[in-house]
């Protein structure tokens, strides 16, 4: 039994490590059935799960269970969860994106806080909350500054070493 657990990551990227893994036993066909809770769980990736399918385990002679349905995929079964894995993912995107546009619209932010901003508690357990972090936005208002003042940004980002200020990625100890 060759096990492959799930890492957490995006079925929608085949570029994955446990996805790549899976293609490459089976080319060596290390299994005969391969057992998925759900197939967009594999991928939901249409053309990667079909190519996945029709490539690489139809031709090993390896099948596909899936414990979510209690059932092997043949042809029609395996065409007919590839677009629905497809339709899953489509929809899974477009909720997202409203969630997104309504946090957006209520003036909180949407992602990873910008250099110059931190976090902002206000008691309500609200997300995406955040006010500027002046220590940091002086940096900012510098780098325009030297800027608009005719400094490469090469030339920018060496006078901030040399006056050792952190870059973003080192700011990670910085309170939020």
């Amino acid at each position: 039994m060759l096990t492959i657990y799930p890492e957490g990551v995006s079925g929608s990227q085949s570029d994955r490590e446990g996805f790549m893994r899976i293609a490459e036993a089976a080319h060596n066909r290390e299994f005969s059935v391969l057992m998925v809770e759900r197939l967009e769980r594999l991928s939901r990736n249409r053309a990667d799960l079909f190519q996945l399918y029709d490539n690489v385990l139809k031709p090993n002679g390896i099948r596909i269970y899936v414990a979510r349905s209690n059932s092997i995929m043949d042809d029609t079964a395996m065409m007919l969860l590839v677009w629905k894995a497809g339709e899953d993912l489509t929809q899974l995107k477009q909720q997202v994106r409203r969630g997104q546009n309504a946090v957006i619209s209520d003036g909180r932010l949407c992602g990873s806080i910008s250099y110059g901003y931190r976090k902002r508690h206000d008691g309500t357990g609200q997300n995406g909350l955040r006010e500027v972090f002046e220590r940091e936005a002086e940096v900012v208002r510098r780098i325009f500054t030297e800027y608009e003042a005719g400094c490469s940004p090469l030339e920018i980002a060496k006078g901030l070493n040399g006056d050792g200020i952190p870059s973003p990625r080192e700011r990670r100890g910085t309170p939020e």
